[in-house]
Order: C-alpha cells, then sequence, then structure tokens
C-alpha cells in the first residue's frame, strides 16, 4: 500500500468549513480514483483549528495516478488554510488488528 500523510492548519473560523469542502471533494472524486483504499481525516484535540487526513492506496501506481486530481484539490482548500500544508508520501505498512465484538 501507498499513501498521503497530510496536516491542514486552517484560517480562524474555517475549520468547519474546510471539512465541507474536503468532504464534496471526496464525493466528487474518489469515484474517478482507481486503486483507491480509504481516505481518513481527523480533528486532533491538541491542534485546534487543523486537520490531519490520510489517504491510502493500493499501490504507488495508483497513487501517482491520483496525483493530477490532489492538485485540483488543493486549488480549491487553499481559501481556508493559514500556511502550506505539510505533505508526507510513502509506502505503508499494515500491522493487522481483529478486534472481536465490532
Amino acid at each position: 500500500m501507498y499513501g498521503l500523510l497530510f496536516r491542514l492548519k486552517t484560517l480562524p473560523g474555517q475549520t468547519q468549513p474546510l471539512e465541507v469542502s474536503l468532504h464534496r471533494l471526496v464525493q466528487e472524486r474518489v469515484p474517478e480514483m482507481e486503486g483507491i483504499v480509504a481516505i481518513y481525516v481527523m480533528k486532533p484535540l491538541s491542534y485546534p483549528g487543523e486537520l490531519i487526513g490520510l489517504a491510502v492506496f493500493d499501490s504507488q501506481s495508483h497513487y501517482t495516478q491520483a496525483l493530477t486530481l490532489h492538485t485540483c484539490w488543493y486549488q480549491q482548500l487553499e481559501l481556508y488554510l493559514g500556511n502550506s500544508p505539510k505533505w508526507v508520501e510513502g509506502e505503508i505498512t499494515a500491522l493487522e488488528i481483529t478486534v472481536k465484538g465490532l
């Protein structure tokens, strides 16, 4: 697996509009992406006004194909951001755990 970890710091009062925009973009763009496994976004308690996300692909090649869509997303999201996002891309290694009862 391969993916992108990102940290977005919003302008004051723009966290909710950014979340709405991210949700809309995911609904519109994810169906076009080959190899997408999951996208997660977290609002960390220790960093108010920030969002941390993880986009997971089944391969580096599918991730690379999706980069043009990432560029479109970023251009639309810039309006809500207080500074440049932090991007970290790379291979994802998984530790699989099965939780009983879930």
